[in-house]
């Protein structure tokens, strides 16, 4: 049975006082838009007249926007670094790292259609003194209760490593529910965890490498399948339930695996079971991919498209 509109809104709607640390690579995502009449003298590629800029916080960052998308009242508290250039996350509590820019992925469009993406980042390790500052800041929020969940969201930026290990083993004595969307260039954190949510390309990845013969069967995988759905699984391998895809039509899938484990880990802590919070997982990621850009859904969307899913 689909989760309902009605339990939806019990599920995000009572009052709770809630924490999440959300731990990994913020980034920028900047979409440019313009129109092109002509080519470039130096190249056959469009000359484009820029109409608009916008800034969005990507990466882990979408994953806050995407928590208090639907629990406005939440408290997050943001574990990663950005460069001096980090205007996006000015009010946020990011430390700052001088040594190494905002990871910033520009997107240009011409008349609506992408040309060109420019990328500017840093693929280097923190620094020891950065890792121990970040390790005492979590360690600090799990020992006062100030959280109810982590969210790691690594794009092999530097960031996720082997210093969260003993971060996840004491929220795993204090309850705290820890999830990751990975990165296969990374596996310092993929075991001792509640989640575990990789794309269709990381989990065949994981599967060839023999890399999760390890993983407690207690410990989840979400894996996402881009048009094909979703598919919750134990920790070996054992498959607990299917589901197909929500979306109606696809604009961007860009942080659509960001609303994913946002939205399920939000219902986890808010009361859902783990088949309800995969149901409200796929609609959300449903409603993202229908928006341009890295987006995020509310209550209201959801519980418009539970409705829509139960008129069928």
């Amino acid at each position: 049975m689909p989760v309902s509109s009605k339990r939806i809104k019990e599920i995000f709607t009572a009052k709770r006082d809630l924490g999440v640390a959300v731990v990994g690579d913020f980034m920028v995502d900047v979409y440019i838009h313009g129109t092109s009449t002509r080519l470039a003298q130096e190249a056959p590629i469009p000359v484009v007249l820029e109409t608009s800029i916008e800034y969005k916080p990507g990466g882990a960052g979408n994953v806050v926007e995407n928590c208090k998308s639907v629990y406005p009242g939440i408290r997050i508290y943001e574990i990663g670094v950005g460069g001096k250039d980090c205007a996006v996350y000015k009010n946020s509590s990011l430390d700052v790292d001088s040594s190494r820019p905002t990871t910033t992925k520009t997107r240009v469009f011409a008349d609506g259609r992408i040309v060109c993406r420019h990328d500017r980042e840093s693929t280097e390790p923190l620094s020891v003194e950065m890792r121990n500052k970040l390790s005492k800041k979590l360690m600090r929020l799990i020992r006062n209760r100030k959280i109810q969940a982590i969210i790691i969201q690594d794009h092999a930026k530097g960031v996720v490593g082997t210093w969260l290990q003993p971060c996840l083993h004491l929220a795993k004595k204090n309850g705290i529910y820890t999830a990751l969307d990975p990165n296969p260039k990374n596996t310092t954190v993929l075991y001792n965890l509640d989640l575990l949510k990789p794309n269709r390309e990381e989990m065949n990845h994981y599967i060839n490498r023999n890399q999760l013969r390890n993983l407690p069967k207690s410990e989840l995988i979400l894996a996402t399948k881009g048009a094909d759905g979703m598919v919750l699984a134990k920790g070996n391998l054992q498959v607990i339930h299917i589901l197909s895809t929500r979306a109606k039509e696809v604009f961007d899938v860009t942080g659509a695996g960001d609303t994913v484990i946002s939205l399920f880990v939000m219902a986890k802590i808010c009361g859902a079971d783990d088949i309800e919070a995969m149901e409200i997982a796929n609609i959300g990621a449903g409603i993202a991919v229908g928006k341009h850009g890295t987006a995020s859904c509310t209550v209201k969307e959801l519980m418009n498209a539970a409705e829509q899913g139960e008129q069928k």
